[in-house]
């Protein structure tokens, strides 16, 4: 997730390892850390640049990097291992620095702001720049964990467009028994070496004018398909994917927040990555609205996690039914709510579980929201606390608990200190898009206009 003001320094993101055990929330220049499989593990990393973007890679070494994008037109892979622990007392009594001294690589400048920036395998980026390009940044280990960009491709690969700015950019996991043929330079960078056969992914790009565009990857020239609902069409504002489930088949899901409120999950038919096979890609196979959620004026789906149970399985004996679900972040509302998958997601059935949805309330309204582990997720509220939201099996049923993460937010506190103290409460998240846009031609005649009443008032006068 990506947002903030596109003509001040304020701005926040969030995103985590497909796993969860590493969470990065970048907020204007400082990016703070939690690796949630270490006793102490919170870091603070200073950026030097405004983030628009941030994102997790893991190397082929297992380390996580955390990868910053933003106004400063550069591309940051960090390694936190090269930061110290964040210590909230050392903090008060001595001050803290967040490490410089942690960037690894860095690609830049480019000749964009860069709004957006997700990570493929283990040396890939892929960003999106305020034109609404979007890119493929490759590189390449070398020894002692160092990075450089390949060189077979020293230049970031233009992928697509939008003519607009981008709300949401997410490439899937590797689409199961598929692959793409991708045809590379030989090493001595004249003429191609044989294709390389490349896993297939889906490749999610969304605008600010409604435009849910699905691409083939690596063949990004394919248009899979627009993800048209129902008009009125509504802007994309959060999109997760549920990772591959048991006996799912050829089909993958995925979950879409829009800026209506609505949520509605899609399944992809895998069989499409196959070029020539006449058959709908994407198909809707259920919505959740507003009305459902059983509150008032929720706003927009500022943010999306799916959860399930650590022993998660079939309904068994007087085995509760609800094992796994969605968290939803709405803007204006202080719950965070739980809609419950079905177990089987395969269209013979209504795939959310509305008679058993659970609200959390918070102390304020969420504004950011990742998983931290296959059953939790990392929650920031607009008041600054940090929650963690852990799904759980109690008898028959199924319950969120909720844990204060005081470290955490700690280090959030620290990081905005330097900023108002209501910035997180006043940050627009949807800023960088949603405002209103003058045609040159109006603003010319105004000027005109403008212009000539201003000298007819100077005439008068003398």
């Amino acid at each position: 997730m990506a947002s903030g003001d596109d003509t001040s320094v304020y701005s926040l993101s969030i995103s985590s390892t497909h796993d969860g055990s590493v969470v990065a929330l970048a907020m204007s220049s400082i990016i703070v850390v939690e690796r949630f499989r270490d006793d102490n593990g919170v870091f603070m990393l200073s950026e030097g640049q405004v983030v628009r973007s941030v994102a997790c890679l893991r190397g082929p070494d297992s380390k996580v990097y955390v990868v910053a994008a933003g106004d400063g037109k550069l591309i940051s892979v960090h390694d936190v291992s090269l930061a110290a622990p964040f210590e909230a007392g050392r903090c008060e009594q001595y001050g803290y620095h967040p490490a410089e001294e942690t960037v690894i690589f860095r690609y830049g400048p480019h000749n964009k702001r860069i709004t957006h920036a997700v990570t493929c395998g283990d040396a890939c980026i892929l960003f999106a720049d305020k034109f609404g390009e979007v890119f493929r940044l490759q590189l390449a280990w070398g020894c002692g964990s160092t990075l450089a960009v390949a060189t077979d491709c020293p230049e970031p690969v233009f992928l697509l467009q939008h003519f607009s700015v981008l709300t949401g950019l997410l490439v899937s996991c590797p689409v199961a028994q598929h692959s793409c043929e991708v045809v590379k330079l030989a090493s001595d960078g004249k003429g191609a070496a044989a294709p390389v056969p490349v896993a297939a992914r889906w490749l999610f790009t969304f605008d600010k004018d409604c435009h849910a565009r699905v691409s083939c990857y690596p063949d990004t020239f394919r248009i899979e398909q627009f993800l048209w609902t129902k008009p009125p069409q509504a802007v994309v504002t959060a999109v997760v994917e549920i990772p591959p489930l048991e006996d799912q088949g050829n089909f993958s899901y995925f979950v879409i927040g829009l800026y209506s409120g609505k949520v509605n999950l899609w399944a992809a038919d895998n069989r499409a990555v196959e070029v020539g096979l006449p058959i709908d890609s994407f198909s809707v196979r259920g919505s959740f609205s507003p009305e459902l959620a059983k509150t008032q004026e929720t706003g927009a789906v500022i943010s999306l996690a799916y959860i399930k149970l650590a022993t998660y399985g079939p309904p068994s004996g007087g085995r509760n039914r609800v094992s796994h679900g969605l968290l939803i972040a709405y803007g204006n509302v202080c719950d965070v709510i739980f809609v419950p998958l079905d177990n089987a997601l395969d269209g013979s059935g209504a795939p959310f579980i509305v008679t058993e949805v659970i609200h959390t309330p918070l102390e304020s309204h969420p504004i950011a929201m990742t998983r931290c582990a296959v059953d939790s997720v990392l929650l920031l509220e607009r008041s600054g606390c940090v929650q963690r939201l852990h799904l759980v099996e109690e008898g028959n049923s199924t319950r969120i608990h909720v844990f204060r993460l005081a470290l955490f937010e700690s280090a959030v506190s620290y990081a905005i200190q330097r900023h108002p103290s209501d910035f997180l409460r006043c940050l627009n998240l949807f800023s960088q898009w949603n405002h209103g846009c003058v045609d040159p031609r109006v603003r010319k005649r105004e000027t005109r206009a403008a212009s000539e009443d201003s000298s007819e008032v100077v005439g008068d006068g003398e």
